[in-house]
């Protein structure tokens, strides 16, 4: 797989969620949404997300089905994970894993992003970050 292709893959929300079902890593339950009539059968509240943004600015909670109707564009519906917000990053060479690091959310930011944030320790993700680099090469 050429960079390029490696990038869309991991870039697009969606592309990426497509990613992780191919190689069963788990992440909440989610679905495409090309337009409003394929919104989820869900309860609310559940996240819309912008299929390519930063999540400070392309990802909302929605509450009822009018919040989620007044949003455009491709995305992609998921349900909120449960347990703490936390963030893994990772570099590659060739596709092997080169470091990888985690940090946990001290503060709330703009967009309900990290504000301020912890480095933490957590092996399943970095286990996780190996096979998607491993796939990616």
């Amino acid at each position: 797989m050429s960079g390029g292709e490696a990038f869309a893959r991991v870039e697009s929300k969606v592309a990426f969620a497509e990613l992780l079902e191919e190689l069963s890593l788990p992440q909440p339950a989610w679905c495409h949404v090309a337009k409003v009539t394929d919104l989820p059968d869900w309860a609310y509240p559940f996240y819309l997300k912008a299929a390519c943004s930063t999540a400070g600015r392309g990802v909302r909670l929605v509450r009822n089905r009018d919040e989620a109707e007044a949003t455009a564009g491709e995305l992609m519906a998921q349900k909120p994970a449960s347990g703490d917000y936390a963030q893994v990053g990772a570099l590659f060479h060739d596709g092997s894993l080169v470091v990888v690091y985690t940090s946990g959310q001290r503060a709330i930011g703009v967009g309900r992003s990290a504000a301020a944030r912890l480095s933490v320790d957590h092996g399943q993700p970095r286990e996780d970050v190996a096979r998607l680099g491993r796939q990616l090469a």
